[in-house]
This record gives structure tokens, C-alpha cells and sequence, in this order.
């Protein structure tokens, strides 16, 4: 994390997706380092990861590895059709690998501040916690995020049921988070998602059945 921190210099990012959810105490696995930009800093978030020697990767965020080493027309078709469930998420975002001798296999995921709706020019930074040249938000304003972003995916793909279990299954779910963890927020759509997905008046969620599918490292052990 502090080399992508360190590349960036002054432009703030703010930690998403599964390893801000290891932040706060989800058991899960990780990928990729996912990273929130404000829009107008996401040209130059780009220049400086090129500047450190972070290398594009432009395939689907779907895809955890390029899928031009396949060969076979089976695999590269399976990977071409993976993409267009997260076609969303990569219109969205600009995907990087490490630089050339680094062994850091996850790639960094710059995603845009305005697609996922998490600003720190419009969040007081007393939501956020900050560890290693990052900013990690807290669990609710967390899966708040979580919220108003599937609520606007046009349609129901693999990338939506991924920001389904992020929020129910695992925020939710593991951290044995209030009903009512969302009924301040203004956004109407997104609590009425959350809601109606924690079955909040039709007999509730048995949160018994929530699993966990690996951990990702505590805070002290992520890598740099």
C-alpha cells in the first residue's frame, strides 16, 4: 500500500472494496487494491502510477489475469463474455499492475469518486481512518457506498451481485451490523435496497448463514 501510496504524492485515494472491508474487520480475500479518485484528480493519479513504473492493464476488471495468455478461443470467449458483466465497473475505472520486479501480484484499481459515491471533498475525513498514506472509510459509510452504487447499475450482472455480497453478506452479515445502519442517510433508493435485502420487515436475514471465504490480512500485515 505505501508504494502505491508513495507514487501517488499528494493525491488522496480512498481504499474500497474488499480490502477497505478487511479494514473494519471482514474476514475475506482480495485481489486487486481498490482505489477511489476524485474525478478531477484521476489524469493525474494515472500520470503518477505511470511515472513509478505501475504498467496498464486494461483487461476486465472481471478477469484477474490477462486473458492474451490463453490460447485457446474457449478461454479467451469465457473471459470476453466475464467482461461484459463488469462492463460498469470498467468503463469506471483504470486498472494497473505493479512495476517490473515488484512481487506484488494484485493489481491497483483506480475507480472514480463520482461512481461510487464516496468524496472526501464532500465527507468530513472523521469517517475515514488513516493507515499507510490511505484513507479507509468507516463500515458504515462503507457499505453506504456499497448501496448507492448498485442501486444505479443498469442492469443485474456478476459485478452487481458482487456489491451484493460485499454489502448484506459481509458487512451486514459478519460484522452484525444495526437494521437501522442506513436510515440516516438521504439516499432513498439505497435504503430501500438495504432493506429490502436484510428483509427488514418480512422476518429478517438469518445471518447464521453467512460464511466466511478466506481472510485478508489485518491492517499490520497488508502488504506495501
Amino acid at each position: 500500500m505505501e508504494e502505491i501510496a508513495s507514487a501517488l504524492g499528494p493525491i488522496k485515494a480512498i481504499v474500497w472494496g474488499e480490502v477497505a472491508m478487511g479494514f473494519v474487520g471482514v474476514g475475506t480475500i482480495y485481489n486487486c487494491f481498490m482505489l477511489v479518485i476524485e474525478d478531477s484528480d484521476l489524469i493525474a493519479a494515472i500520470k503518477s502510477l505511470h511515472i513509478a513504473g505501475f504498467r496498464d492493464a486494461p483487461w476486465s476488471f472481471g478477469s484477474i489475469i490477462n486473458p492474451e495468455v490463453y490460447q485457446d478461443e474457449y478461454m479467451q470467449n469465457l473471459h470476453r463474455m466475464t467482461a461484459i458483466h463488469y462492463r460498469y465497473i470498467d468503463a469506471n475505472s483504470v486498472r494497473f499492475e505493479f512495476p517490473v520486479g515488484s512481487e506484488v501480484e494484485e493489481r491497483v484499481v483506480l475507480v472514480r469518486s463520482s461512481y461510487v459515491h464516496l468524496s472526501l471533498q464532500l465527507i468530513p475525513e472523521s469517517r475515514f481512518s488513516f493507515y499507510k498514506g490511505m484513507y479507509f472509510p468507516d463500515r458504515e459509510l462503507l457499505l453506504e457506498s456499497f448501496a448507492k452504487t448498485i442501486v444505479r447499475e443498469p442492469e443485474e450482472s456478476k459485478w452487481s451481485s458482487t456489491l451484493e455480497s460485499w454489502g448484506i453478506t459481509y458487512l451486514y452479515g459478519q460484522l452484525m451490523l444495526d437494521d437501522d445502519v442506513l436510515d440516516s442517510i438521504t439516499d432513498e433508493k439505497a435504503k430501500d435496497w438495504f432493506n429490502e435485502n436484510i428483509r427488514r420487515y418480512s422476518g429478517g436475514l438469518d445471518r447464521s448463514m453467512t460464511k466466511r471465504r478466506g481472510r485478508i490480512p489485518p491492517p499490520t500485515q497488508l502488504q506495501d
